[in-house]
């Protein structure tokens, strides 16, 4: 018996069983795609950090940036010693910087702590941030929980 679509309820089904079988093939590959891009972009957001560090560093006699300023002196306005520039203040004065303009998401982290950067030793733990940094030694990586 023909619908009023022109095909029968056997083709129907018959059409029903090749979808769900192309989508059980196809799921799975957009799934490991899904996570290799995740991989792709946290070592994008890495690469372009550890390039602005390097270049603060440079500009700053070899200094990397301190665990309390982290943020102010990757983001805005410095001048050789490091010190950031202060509202209304004289951008000749400050002449290095922003290196970025925000701090990242880590991709692979909790969405609710991506971009927090935890400051302390060359062993990120806990996941509690987003990302881990060093000032002493300039390491910079993804904070896990492993």
């Amino acid at each position: 018996m023909r619908s009023r679509l022109g095909i029968s309820f056997l083709e129907l089904l018959i059409l029903i069983a090749i979808v769900g079988i192309l989508s059980v093939i196809v799921v799975p590959e957009w799934t490991e795609a899904s996570g290799d891009f995740r991989e792709t972009a946290l070592r994008s957001e890495l690469d372009n950090v550890r390039a602005k560090l390097y270049m603060y560093r440079k500009h700053h006699d070899g200094q990397w940036p301190s665990g309390e300023n982290f943020l102010s002196q990757m983001t805005l306005r410095t001048n050789t010693a490091g010190q950031v520039m202060p509202v209304g203040g004289d951008p000749k004065e400050y002449p290095h910087g922003p290196y970025l303009q925000v701090i990242p998401l880590n991709p692979q982290a909790d969405l609710r702590v991506a971009d927090r950067v935890q400051i302390g030793t060359d062993a990120p733990g806990g996941g509690q941030a987003g990302w881990h940094y060093n000032p002493r030694t300039g390491y910079f990586a993804p904070d896990t929980d492993e």
